[in-house]
């Protein structure tokens, strides 16, 4: 993401690439106003006093935000609200319209309520550069394929291993054509997806069928082979609890989840007491200013109900200044702190202690 402009509690910012929609949308809540180009259809008025659709032109609008919704994979951020703004021929002011954005987009936004700690804190996580890294975890049963960056890692293929019949004389005879479609199907992505670095696990056993297909690599692959124990998905989360592959896909991961997670799971075998589970508990441990640290899983400002919620919590921690990590759901992480509720806090003291 590239700030042109800013003012106060005023941006305007262009979308340089997909990871940058998903700050966009953490940035965004209702009541903002937000102004870029886009698409609408125009009525036609006939002779008999009835309107007709007409054709759909470009035309620069403003918005007060109602609802947002983003999907990882459309690599699209739409955002519904109340026309504020907009040339007077076209009388749509106080109508309904939704706002597309993509890779391109020029975006001004309006924090109505200002740009609070929390904000900053998201803009300059969106404004540092990131490596994307392609993972390929080619496995007995399946090959999974996903692009990491600083949202975490999205899954972008699978491709299932072919059955066995029992007449196959060897591995290679099993599987070769299975891991060539794999690779060529993951250089594919790599351009594609514009990746630095494609990172290749796969079981020992399969070692010398990938140096057999790696002979056809591309020149402009910058390749890192990694065993794991086994491949597929499982063999994607087994490689990002790896020292090795973590210190390797530092640079493209803005939140050090899994040390983030690691803490509450230790606070909680320490005692359970110092941490708080759950929207209910941590609005109580939030009124009474013992939260240390915050873990939100993302899904949650994606939901209109819940990020309501957020809103006075994520007020209230600037104010006991506390701080803030947000966990992707994609990740083995974010699972774990959905199972409490999405939203996790460590605490300077217990409860009870507050009675």
């Amino acid at each position: 993401m590239r700030i042109l402009e800013r003012e106060e509690d005023e941006l305007k910012v262009v979308v340089e690439r997909p990871e940058d929609l998903y700050y966009l949308a953490l940035l965004l809540e209702p009541g903002d106003l937000v102004y870029s180009w886009t698409t609408r259809q125009i009525k036609v008025e006939r002779r008999s006093g009835k309107s007709v659709r007409g054709e759909r032109v470009r035309v620069y609008l403003g918005i007060e935000v109602k609802g947002i919704s983003y999907h990882r994979f459309t690599k699209k951020l739409r955002i519904k609200g109340v026309v504020v703004e907009a040339p007077e021929r076209f009388h749509v002011k106080g109508n309904f319209h939704t706002l597309s954005l993509g890779p391109g987009s020029e975006v001004r936004i309006i924090k109505v309520k200002g740009i609070r700690p929390f904000h900053e804190d998201i803009l300059r996580r969106a404004l540092k550069v990131s490596e994307r890294i392609l993972i390929a975890s080619i496995g007995d049963e399946e090959a999974a394929i996903g692009v990491l960056s600083r949202p975490g890692i999205r899954i972008v293929a699978r491709i299932s291993a072919p059955p066995r019949s029992g007449k196959e004389s060897s591995l290679y005879e099993i599987y070769g054509d299975y891991v060539r479609r794999a690779l060529e199907e993951s250089f594919r992505i790599y351009e594609a997806e514009g990746c630095q670095r494609l990172l290749i696990l796969y079981p020992s056993v399969f070692e010398a069928i990938i140096e057999e297909a790696l002979r056809k690599k591309p020149r402009n692959v910058s390749l890192v082979r990694v065993r794991v124990s086994e491949g597929g998905l499982s063999g994607i989360y087994e490689a990002m609890r790896s020292a090795v592959v973590r210190e390797m896909i530092a640079k493209a991961r803005l939140e050090f989840e899994a040390e983030e997670v690691e803490e509450v799971l230790k606070a909680l075998a320490k005692d359970s007491r110092y941490v708080a589970l759950g929207l209910k508990e941590v609005k109580r441990a939030m009124a009474l200013c013992a939260v240390k640290k915050l873990l939100i899983v993302d899904e949650l400002f994606f939901e209109e109900k819940a990020r309501s919620e957020l809103e006075g919590i994520l007020e209230a921690l600037s104010g006991c200044g506390g701080e803030l990590a947000i966990i992707s759901s994609e990740t083995e992480q974010g699972s774990i702190i959905k199972r409490f509720g999405g939203v996790v806090a460590l605490l300077y003291y217990p409860l009870e202690l507050a009675q």
